[in-house]
């Protein structure tokens, strides 16, 4: 199977797949994407503000409030990656923290929070591009492929308890692909070089694809293009960026 022909692709209102969760699991993406640094939204109202196309931030909305995360640059076209998480503390009314049947919490209701992919000069949710709106869990996924455009990610608090959220935010608008990446997962290393070999490069054949792949080789480590090779865990970066 593959991440394109999944519930998860194809609905706003599932985040993850049952078999591949995200979709995608690479280490050194999560570690390329971390290591852009922290960027916060842009302030109310400013259009002045801008995130580069890597990047992650841990941040608070309040509740019924919003966030924008609008691009730097125009987005190439090819797969953007957005994941959002967030939990909440919770307090036993048994006075420990040993949780015995029986106990309750004080509460224990997440927030809902959602994430839209939008044009970078709409502030309507109808015109997103795309969406992940889960109502049971505390995270939210988007990997979408998305023409050249420029765009921005909003992050909206749309109730729960009445406090505000913090969360943890990551995103990758990535190019397509890496010339070279016969396999489509994100980089270039020797499992392309075998597709190459295989005859498995894109079609046509052309008398650059091992050119190409000598010159980028090593390169990338960027989201998947969902392919079938996908490996069937949640994407790390998330997991990166959670506070302990």
């Amino acid at each position: 199977t593959s991440w394109l022909s999944s519930v998860a692709y194809g609905s706003p209102f599932v985040a993850l797949d049952e078999q591949m969760g995200a979709g995608h699991l690479n280490v050194e993406s999560a570690l390329e994407n971390y290591k852009t640094g922290k960027y916060g939204p842009s302030a109310f109202g400013q259009q002045s503000t801008y995130v580069p196309q890597i990047g992650w931030d841990y941040g608070s909305v309040g509740l019924f409030g919003s966030n924008d995360y609008i691009f730097n640059q125009a987005v190439g076209g090819g797969y953007v990656s957005i994941t959002l998480a967030w939990d909440r503390t919770v307090e036993s009314t048994s006075g420990d923290d040993n949780y015995s049947s029986g106990d309750q919490f004080f509460n224990p209701t997440l927030n809902n929070l959602d994430v839209y992919l939008l044009p970078a000069n709409s502030n309507n949710i109808g015109d997103a591009i795309r969406a992940s709106t889960t109502l049971d869990d505390n995270l939210e996924h988007i990997f979408f492929a998305v023409p050249a455009g420029q765009y921005k990610i909003r992050i909206e608090h749309n109730g729960g308890i009445s406090d505000a959220q913090d969360y943890s935010l990551a995103w990758w608008a990535g190019e397509l692909s890496t010339p070279g990446d016969f396999d489509q997962d994100g980089d270039v290393d020797g499992a392309d070089f075998l597709q190459w070999q295989r005859g498995n490069s894109p079609m046509p054949l052309s008398s650059t694809d091992l050119a190409n792949w000598q010159a980028n080789y090593g390169t990338g480590g960027g989201p998947l293009t969902a392919g079938a090779n996908a490996v069937p865990e949640p994407c790390t970066t998330v997991l990166i960026l959670l506070p302990s």
